[in-house]
């Protein structure tokens, strides 16, 4: 009796564990990476939490408004909250969930809604690298859309990866005490605008010269 209890208690035991094994197969989501919204040039990252008293997965995203924060799995979405990255009291909700088998959904509290696709299902086609001489910031933003600086958390330098063709409007800003001279573009002076436009479609050097007052 004994033997035949032990027998079925290894056979069960064998098939709770291919049970187990089919489900974390199937259970893909959320997959932990970078993703790209890339009408919104904004990029997402699921990671695991860096903070053992706060939930399991932590997000970032990152674009014209950046957030960060924590979220739990419950059933299919990722549900939490989120800080302004530039505005720390200001917090929202945000919801993810899978819309199809590479496209994650994000739906923040605030109205903001993104469609993203895993980086590793995208091919770079060019990457900005921008530089600043002297003391001064930068920032870019699509064609057409306003461009922001933000002078609590100054940028000196930065890389734009770009999945597809398309205009960029590059800005610089002095510091005080300083200002802004030309733009150079791999390396050749190119203007003397703040701002200026580029068509990125392959590997560009950008550097802002800055000159003391």
């Amino acid at each position: 009796m004994k033997k035949i209890l032990i027998i079925a208690l290894t056979v069960f035991m064998a098939i709770s564990l291919i049970g187990c094994s089919k489900k974390s197969e199937e259970a893909v989501f959320p997959q932990m990476g970078t993703f790209f919204d890339q009408s919104k040039q904004t990029m997402l990252t699921i990671e695991e939490s860096d903070d053992i008293n706060k939930p399991f997965w932590k997000i970032i995203i990152l674009g014209s408004t950046s957030y960060e924060g924590y979220v739990n799995l419950q059933e299919n979405s990722l549900l939490g909250e989120v800080n302004n990255e530039s505005d720390e009291t200001e917090k929202t909700t945000v919801t993810i969930a899978q819309e199809d088998k590479n496209v994650y959904v994000a739906k923040l509290g605030n109205g903001e809604e993104y469609h993203f696709i895993s980086t590793d299902d995208l091919k770079v086609i060019g990457t900005v690298s921008v530089n600043t001489q002297g003391n001064g910031q930068v920032t870019c933003a699509m064609s057409g859309e306003e461009v922001v600086f933000s002078d609590e958390t100054p940028i000196q330098s930065f890389q734009v990866n770009v999945f597809e063709a398309q205009h960029y409007t590059f800005a610089a800003k002095p510091d005080e005490g300083w200002k802004f001279q030309h733009w150079k573009v791999n390396g050749d002076l190119f203007s003397q605008e703040e701002q200026i436009e580029l068509y990125v479609d392959h590997n560009i050097e950008l550097e802002a010269v800055f000159t003391m007052n």
